[in-house]
């Protein structure tokens, strides 16, 4: 058990970002509740590292002979505050609260990225096959795949990597939020459905379609040719073509359907 413990909790140090304690656990000293987990200020209590060096510190009593008894509750405890920062919880502003969030120009971003990012994200390097040499935040909406890798990776935490030079967590919340807004709001602007193709009903739903409207139990398949299957499908409208041929073939069973509802099923066909 301790093994396995010390190994999540090293997994958990590598420090994505440092997951945050929640308030309860910020007011409440209670060692009992929360074995071997130092009060810290929630999100980043001043530099990366400095809360890496907290973190230890919580992780270092776990598994200790003292507090043996605790170790699953304390790893247990650990792991849903990891769990919580990957959600995007880890995101949590220093301000106190209330205050506004910090709001910064586009041009004040590209030189966040240019100088913690394009480090290991360039030309040169193109770490992640990635370089963001000439990203412009302000162009997010044109560089929509490009921003949504970035989103991704700053919201999990995972960037700039453990270790790396990082600018503020109001900085980064900054920068993650503003490529968002600026994506979503050029897509509010462009709201397009595309096309769909041509849907027309295939045998099976024609057969229906009668039974539902006339009461009448048809074979479809005496006039309609045989409906062309596209994945285990015989209702996709991308293959399901309107030809001349079957347009008359629908003619042809309607005209058989509309004998057999109100005239003879033996009048001939006109």
């Amino acid at each position: 058990m301790r093994h396995l413990t010390r190994t999540v909790l090293a997994l958990l140090s590598l420090g994505l970002i440092v997951p945050s304690l929640t308030e309860a656990q910020q007011s409440d000293p209670d060692p009992e509740r929360f074995p071997g987990i130092p009060l810290i200020n929630r999100g980043f209590s001043g530099s990366h590292v400095s809360d890496v060096s907290h973190y230890w510190g919580a992780l270092a009593t776990v598994g200790s002979p003292q507090s043996e008894a605790t170790d699953f509750q304390s790893a247990d405890l650990l792991i849903q505050q990891y769990l919580a920062t990957r959600a995007g919880e880890g995101f949590r502003r220093v301000a106190p609260a209330g205050a506004a969030p910090l709001v910064m120009r586009p041009d004040e971003l590209n030189a966040v990225v240019q100088q913690y990012c394009v480090v290991c994200h360039n030309d040169v390097m193109l770490r992640g096959n990635l370089t963001l040499s000439e990203f412009d935040v302000a162009a997010a909406p044109q560089l929509a795949e490009t921003a949504e890798k970035m989103i991704v990776k700053l919201r999990a935490g995972m960037m700039p990597f453990p270790g790396a030079p990082r600018p503020s967590p109001d900085t980064l919340l900054a920068l993650v939020e503003t490529l968002e807004t600026l994506i979503d709001e050029a897509a509010e602007e462009q709201r397009s459905p595309g096309t769909r193709p041509f849907q027309r009903l295939n045998r099976a739903e024609y057969g229906r379609l009668v039974q539902d409207i006339l009461g009448l139990t048809i074979d479809p398949g005496e006039w309609l040719p045989a409906d062309q299957i596209s994945a285990s499908f015989d209702n996709i409208a991308d293959v399901q073509a309107a030809s001349p041929t079957l347009m008359d073939a629908y003619l042809t069973a309607a005209s058989e359907v509309a004998r057999q509802a109100v005239g003879q099923k033996d009048a001939p066909v006109t």
